[in-house]
């Protein structure tokens, strides 16, 4: 298709040589591609790159007295931009060309969506298919362009490096769009001073999820629902497409995200009547929410005993006893609520033990630490409170466990 592809896999630098790079040189035919002046462009294209330092990108001659140097031994030119994995650098005369044309047909994979509801651009350029799918972009600047295609509801997908001919048609082009199912059924129950939320994973997931550890409450039942009832799911997907977890809204807010299992515990700011939905997020985008729910949240359903004393600073105290075996107490104190993790590392940084994870109030708390199965040595614990999704106080403290 007037392109003569050059590939050279993994070759290693020069120092250090078990540094290497993986790219492509494509050169295309200006009988095919044409620009202003005849030249034929030439286009570089990295997989992957690992060490620019002893690394020379650029073109010249064959005398080597005329060229263009793009990178020398980690020094860019001061016009050029980073090569990183995946990029690519056109080399060109840049005559202005005339606009050529875009065609192809967009599929959706499941969903009850309409096709003739997708957006499609080339930059400025949109158009909307046709019932059966078919869409045609006209004036598309010639050159390398990126299609994107997107509706809501659906993964976006995003084309790069078409070639759009001078005045010609680049056909063919296709899409398939694929349904990003939602979460479902949610439900939800106020439980002491905690909003605690259930739904049903989105149907891209295969596996249930296990019960959160050391959570002895009784679960929320969720009403089974067959498949029949749900939106069809995509079919023929594609298989970059990823889960990334699920984002909770309330009031329209996204206050936690990347949330990997069907529950969500939340402690709202005030008294007062919340709205919440749920989504899954993909790698190609997010789904449509789950059912809305409406929940009246009490300030007094706040333990009297929890509600007495507010601190007026976030902290985390030190543990007690230090050094300890088999037990310790760890101290900590909120000014306000918010969702807590603490979790404890080793001495080389690695995580060995989640104590909670959890939304708590406002108040003095502290929670016990055993270490089963741990080695006598010193550790660091670590809390982190967020509220809406956001850390808002973070800090480190010391342990040492004596077997």
């Amino acid at each position: 298709n007037g392109r003569y592809i050059v590939e050279y896999y993994q070759i290693p630098c020069y120092e250090p040589p078990h540094d290497w790079n993986t790219f492509q040189v494509i050169f295309y035919d200006p009988a095919v591609y044409p620009t202003g002046t005849g030249d034929g462009m030439i286009l570089l294209q990295y997989q992957g790159i690992n060490d620019i330092t002893s690394c020379t990108v650029g073109i010249e001659n064959a005398s080597e007295t005329v060229g263009i140097q793009y990178l020398f031994n980690g020094d860019y030119d001061s016009n050029a931009l980073e090569i990183t994995n995946e990029s690519a650098i056109m080399f060109t005369t840049g005559e202005t060309q005339s606009p050529g044309i875009v065609t192809g047909t967009v599929t959706l994979l499941g969903g009850i969506g309409s096709v003739q509801d997708v957006e499609i651009n080339i930059g400025s350029v949109t158009a909307t298919p046709l019932g059966n799918g078919s869409y045609t972009l006209s004036n598309v600047s010639s050159g390398f362009q990126t299609l994107i295609a997107s509706l809501y509801g659906y993964g976006t997908i995003t084309l790069p490096n078409l070639a759009v001919p001078s005045g010609g048609t680049l056909s063919g082009v296709d899409v398939n769009l694929p349904y990003l199912e939602p979460p479902s059924d949610l439900i939800s129950a106020v439980e002491e001073y905690v909003v605690v939320l259930e739904w049903q994973e989105t149907g891209y997931l295969e596996t249930d999820h296990a019960e959160a550890p050391g959570d002895s409450r009784m679960p929320l039942t969720i009403p089974f629902r067959s498949d029949a009832s749900r939106h069809n799911r995509s079919t023929g997907l594609d298989e970059s497409l990823e889960f990334l977890g699920y984002r909770i809204y309330r009031d329209d807010v996204c206050i936690d995200s990347g949330i990997e299992n069907n529950e969500y515990w939340d402690v709202p700011p005030q008294n007062g009547t919340y709205d919440y939905y749920v989504t899954a997020e993909f790698n190609l985008g997010e789904s449509d929410s789950s059912n809305h729910v409406s929940v009246l949240y009490e300030a007094s359903s706040v333990p009297e005993s929890e509600a007495i004393l507010i601190p007026e600073d976030f902290a985390l105290r030190q543990n007690y006893p230090n050094p300890f075996n088999p037990e310790t107490t760890i101290p900590f104190d909120l000014p306000q609520g918010g969702r807590v993790t603490l979790q404890v590392f080793n001495l080389l940084g690695r995580q060995v033990a989640t104590i909670i994870d959890q939304p708590l109030p406002a108040g003095f708390h502290h929670v016990s630490w055993n270490g089963p199965g741990m080695s006598s040595g010193v550790y660091f614990y670590r809390i982190l409170v967020r509220q809406d999704g956001v850390t808002v106080f973070e800090e480190f403290q010391k342990a040492v466990m004596l077997r």
